[in-house]
């Protein structure tokens, strides 16, 4: 009886320390994902309202910013160089599939003028069952 209750206990601990492992390995995933911070979630609301839901590349944001001031500075606000839609691509592609202050940023597809980006409006979705 001693020799199965140790083993339990050695597989248990074993077990422990495996799911420890694992979640300290999903969390440092996960860091590279999603907004950082207030700014990177005010900018995608920006974008949203600026978008309208329409399709969009990160160089015609850049270029519609120029005539939309709550765009541009929600830009400045996050630290993101309006000039680089490369800089921007890169912000699209870290919060894309996130829900981020009720809106997602969705890649639609891509076309000559680069990646096609879109934002939805997630705040009443609710899980598929």
């Amino acid at each position: 009886m001693r020799t199965v209750s140790s083993r339990l206990a050695r597989d248990l601990e074993a077990l422990r320390v495996t799911v420890e492992q694992l979640a300290a390995r999903v969390a440092v995933l996960e860091a590279g994902r999603g907004p950082r911070d207030a700014e990177d979630q005010a900018l995608v609301v920006a974008i949203g309202v600026a978008t309208k839901g329409l399709d969009f590349s990160a160089s015609a944001l850049c270029r519609h910013a120029s005539v939309d001031p709550a765009l541009s500075e929600a830009f400045e606000a996050a630290d993101v160089d309006i000039d680089s839609a490369r800089q921007v691509g890169k912000l699209l592609r870290r919060i894309a599939g996130h829900d981020v202050a009720g809106w997602r940023v969705e890649q639609v597809g891509t076309d000559r003028k680069g990646i096609r980006w879109r934002l939805r409006v997630c705040e009443f979705d609710t899980p598929q069952r």
